[in-house]
């Protein structure tokens, strides 16, 4: 069967795609990709895109494949495709190969084994050890894309992995933003995903002092690129760049942003009971 006649949707497992890669499982894309649970079919799927777990029958290997929606193949994501392939480490999830004709495009990535970082806190708090590790981990490989000049834009939990043998892989550099649309300027969309995503926290900023919240946990925080302000309850407003690092414990505060760049955190937050 040739990729032209390939139907949609989850009965196309064990199909091939170019000759070479095979679909053998479908991966739900709103939890794999949005940052929040979500049924398959929601959202990304109803757009046309599907999520695979397939395998390179040339090099023996499992590979994990974007299938996008036929037709011409949006230039921000050629682009998100193209820059991501240029920064190389080995904590960045590598894109292998591509080919966008119009019947069926995708795009081929390394397939990263492990657990979600959102998962391995939902099970238990990891040991402080292992926190430290992965948060390092994703720390210099973030600076390393940012270096390059290729930020991730839309990094979550469920962007980061952690495998006891391979270690931390971040996946979507540049590409998960570029299929869902990241930077769209939708303030309605952004606050309803971000209630999704973090259930409970935006009801915590005070209506009449934006930005300012306090929160029930231990907030450690790592300033990865560019600057950001730390806006404390006495009216101080301290300016952090990267490398800085700030430990709040349950403190009033507000973050702005007022230079004329993106800033990017690492936060790492721990709950905590008053």
């Amino acid at each position: 069967m040739t990729v032209d006649e390939m139907p949609a949707g989850a009965h196309m497992a064990k199909r091939w795609l170019g000759g070479r890669f095979r679909l053998d499982e479908r991966i739900c894309l709103d939890d794999q990709v949005s940052g929040f649970p979500g049924p398959c079919g929601f959202s990304w799927e109803a757009r046309g895109f599907s999520l695979w777990k397939a395998t390179d029958q040339l090099l023996s290997r499992p590979v994990t494949i974007y299938l996008l929606p036929r037709g011409p193949v949006p230039r921000a994501v050629t682009d998100a495709v193209q820059a991501a392939a240029k920064v190389s480490d080995p904590r960045l999830a590598t894109i292998y190969d591509t080919d966008f004709d119009e019947q069926y495009p995708y795009i081929v990535t390394e397939w990263t084994p492990g657990t979600h970082l959102e998962d391995l806190v939902l099970s238990g708090l990891p040991h402080p050890a292992l926190a430290a590790a992965m948060i390092a981990d994703a720390a210099d490989a973030i600076a390393v894309a940012h270096r390059a000049g290729r930020p991730h834009l839309r990094l979550t939990p469920r962007s980061m992995r952690w495998d006891n043998a391979s270690g931390l892989k971040i996946t979507g550099l540049g590409l998960d933003a570029a299929l869902w649309g990241a930077g769209a300027a939708d303030p309605v969309a952004a606050d309803a995903e971000h209630r999704m995503a973090s259930p409970g926290l935006a009801e915590l900023f005070e209506p009449g002092n934006p930005g300012m919240h306090v929160t029930d946990s231990v907030d450690y925080v790592l300033v990865l690129d560019g600057a950001i302000w730390l806006d404390l309850d006495d009216g101080k407003m301290i300016r952090l760049g990267p490398g800085d690092t700030v430990i709040q414990n349950a403190t009033r505060h507000a973050w702005r942003n007022l230079g004329d760049s993106p800033a990017t955190l690492a936060v790492v937050h721990v709950g905590v009971t008053r």
